[in-house]
């Protein structure tokens, strides 16, 4: 029983000091440092923002014409509230830029509300049907720094 205990210890620090480290298959995007990446949790557009300090997820919905953007600490495995209770999205799609404004959503879940939330979502008509855009965030600020110009693509290339 001692060395189940032992081999059980050991197994949980390797995980924990290696865990980060292992390389991704290559099915996230963004501007990865080199080293590793990690996975959208909601098998959107992950874009990390530095070196294990944010990230930001972008989903889209094509029915709906709905972006989403889900701010997420360095891991992307937990959410980030930023300063503002909006975001700004540009998207291109063709000749046709769109202007999107993203408002804070509430999750029961989590316990944010729409005005203290990591996730943020707005649609426009226009952006129905798009099967291929590229997108900027205008700005969002995280743990006290400001990100200016996010840009993302869908598909996600």
């Amino acid at each position: 029983m001692k060395h189940i205990a032992t081999f059980i210890c050991l197994a949980l620090l390797a995980s924990f000091t290696f865990g980060c480290k292992a390389k991704d298959n290559g099915t996230t995007k963004g501007k990865a440092s080199g080293k590793h990446a990690h996975r959208a949790p909601n098998g959107g557009v992950l874009v990390e923002l530095e070196d294990h300090v944010a990230n930001l997820e972008f989903t889209f919905d094509t029915e709906t014409g709905t972006l989403g953007v889900l701010c997420l600490g360095g891991h992307a495995s937990k959410g980030l509230v930023p300063k503002g209770e909006f975001l700004f999205v540009d998207v291109k799609a063709g000749d046709q830029t769109i202007s999107v404004k993203l408002s804070g959503v509430a999750n029961s879940l989590t316990g944010e509300t729409k005005d203290v939330t990591s996730q943020f979502q707005g649609s426009d008509p226009k952006l129905k049907s798009l099967t291929k855009f590229t997108g900027t965030l205008k700005s969002v600020t995280l743990k006290g720094k400001e990100y200016k110009n996010v840009s993302f693509s869908f598909p996600n290339k």
